[in-house]
């Protein structure tokens, strides 16, 4: 085992952190779409719009931070070198941003295709 057994293990450190990033990514899409799907209308003035919303905006904050601290907290130790360490968090950072930048264009996409759907009304009430 030498110094570039280490280098292997942290480009296929890297490499499973890009995969499950955009694992995270469908999935927190997917959970935004069902659980707007399931939660009614409400009669009269309608404003489930509204919690539809919060726990969009909650999904898209609560899956990067779950990314990232799982990767800090389980991923990380397994590499022993401080530098390959810091190599790997540098990329987790990268795809945490993109987990997050992703999640609101891609959403945003989709209730725009979906405008007159219980997902599209989390950008707010469409003017019948």
């Amino acid at each position: 085992m030498g110094e570039n057994s280490g280098g292997n293990m942290l480009q296929s450190l890297q490499n499973e952190a890009m995969i499950w990033a955009f694992i995270v990514l469908g999935a927190a899409v997917a959970l935004s779409m069902l659980i707007a799907w399931l939660i009614p209308y409400k009669g009269g003035v309608d404003k489930s719009y509204i919690t539809r919303r919060i726990v969009y905006i909650i999904i898209g904050i609560v899956a990067p931070i779950c990314y990232f601290v799982y990767n800090k907290l389980f991923v990380v130790v397994t590499l022993k070198n401080a530098g390959q360490q810091t190599q790997f968090m540098d990329k987790v950072m990268i795809w945490t941003g993109v987990i997050l930048v992703l999640y609101i264009v891609v959403t945003i996409v989709c209730m725009l295709f979906f405008r007159h759907s219980k997902y599209g009304s989390i950008l707010g009430k469409v003017k019948s």
